[in-house]
């Protein structure tokens, strides 16, 4: 009875040993959601937003645009305008606001499509790394900015915003 216990004790504390670890290998993501887009296409007026909440930590953050593009798409690339506002909670006057316009390639010249997936391809575009403080947040707005007024083929769009390990204080 004793070699059973001792043989469960052991195989739980592995089990623990190997949660922590996998765990630990996440615990720098700040935030990482996608946003569904309307099916009958993407108006141009049409802002995805983001609220990104205080971050837990102050370092040099990552932040990855994701888009989620099926084979309705018609054009070549992808033009976006990204609009961010960090809002500092510890500091009066820190705040800024930055726009930003991103041109993303969907295709390559021989028409076959970026990205991971089958039916749907996933693509993650690095965009900037910023310096934020522990308890500054942020709010994203993307929106397209294509010569059509409404675009097919784009499904998803996301964000993923980390803390590499090597960049906290």
């Amino acid at each position: 009875m004793l070699a059973c216990k001792t043989k469960y004790l052991s195989h739980l504390a592995v089990a623990i040993f190997a949660t922590a670890a996998f765990v630990s290998c996440f615990d720098h993501i700040g935030f990482y959601e996608y946003h569904a887009i309307d099916i009958d296409g993407w108006e141009r007026n049409d802002f995805t937003d983001f609220n990104i909440p205080s971050a837990a930590s102050s370092g040099y953050y990552t932040e990855i645009i994701g888009i989620r593009v099926n084979a309705d798409y018609p054009f070549r690339t992808l033009d976006l305008i990204v609009e961010q506002n960090i809002i500092s909670t510890t500091q009066a006057g820190r705040n800024f606001f930055k726009r930003d316009t991103m041109r993303l390639a969907i295709y390559d010249e021989d028409g076959r499509i970026y990205g991971t997936g089958v039916n749907l391809h996933q693509m993650e575009i690095p965009y900037k790394t910023i310096r934020l403080e522990k308890g500054d947040s942020i709010y994203m707005k993307i929106r397209h900015n294509m010569s059509r007024r409404r675009v097919k083929g784009i499904s998803d769009i996301g964000l993923k915003v980390y803390l590499p390990p090597s960049s906290a204080d």
